[in-house]
């Protein structure tokens, strides 16, 4: 007895939770029915109220901020991402260039070869180590200077860099010679458009001449330093300026 009534009052619970569910879906529907007819009337109510433009362009910028967020969010993450690989790797490199430059001026000082690399305007030579000792003087810090110059030339001007000195000369007719000298990791660059370039011997060393339009221009290598001579004397007069420079004390 006992159990058939808790039976029928479980069973009369589900039931009032049933109705409860059902009474309040209906209550819901209509409630959504009502909220939408109301929804349709306004809308036809305003439908040809007209919208400031304030507002349209208040929702364009707002629009173009929230892309510009995004943009930002994205390249923000991705600079997070690459950053530390590229610190990593500049570190690397930076570390390896100073051992390979002290092990290289700690130990040996290179003799140098030369070769010639053809391109449409221009010819390069540069230079290729070899695994010859080349013996330097103690003290050898001095600067390439003509020690013969055709009369009437005097010094016009001198710059000097890190790597590179130029001196100019200049005669009373305003022609110029000019010597530059390099380091010889800079190698030599020379204008051969219109011009064949023919090998001369400067000293001890081969040298490299061309003539375009009257500009003569003769390049060679002493020692670790790349030496240029331009100017519009004869060739002989070049080529005897160019042997006669000599370096000295600075």
């Amino acid at each position: 007895m006992s159990n058939h009534v808790e039976s029928m009052d479980e069973h009369r619970k589900k039931s009032i939770r049933k109705q409860n569910e059902l009474i309040l879906h209906e209550f819901g529907r209509h409630y959504s029915e009502k909220l939408n007819n109301e929804a349709d009337l306004l809308a036809e109510k305003y439908k040809d109220l007209p919208v400031p433009e304030s507002l349209d362009e208040w929702f364009e910028n707002y629009s173009k901020e929230l892309k510009k967020t995004a943009e930002r969010r994205k390249r923000n993450a991705l600079v997070k991402k690459y950053a530390t690989r590229a610190a990593a790797v500049l570190l690397g490199l930076f570390l390896t260039s100073a051992i390979v430059t002290m092990s290289v001026e700690a130990f040996r000082i290179h003799f140098l070869n030369l070769f010639i690399e053809s391109d449409e305007d221009h010819n390069r030579i540069d230079y290729i180590d070899s695994e010859i000792s080349l013996k330097l003087p103690e003290g050898w810090n001095g600067v390439y200077y003509p020690t013969y110059l055709p009369n009437g030339y005097n010094l016009l001007d001198a710059e000097a860099s890190e790597h590179t000195k130029i001196v100019m000369f200049i005669n009373p007719d305003s022609e110029l010679l000019i010597l530059t000298q390099n380091s010889n990791s800079m190698g030599m660059n020379i204008d051969s458009e219109q011009s064949d370039i023919e090998m001369v011997p400067i000293n001890d060393n081969d040298g490299y001449m061309t003539n375009k339009d009257g500009m003569i221009s003769i390049s060679w290598s002493e020692n670790r330093t790349v030496l240029t001579l331009e100017g519009r004397e004869k060739i002989s007069v070049m080529l005897k300026i160019a042997e006669k420079i000599k370096k000295v004390s600075e």
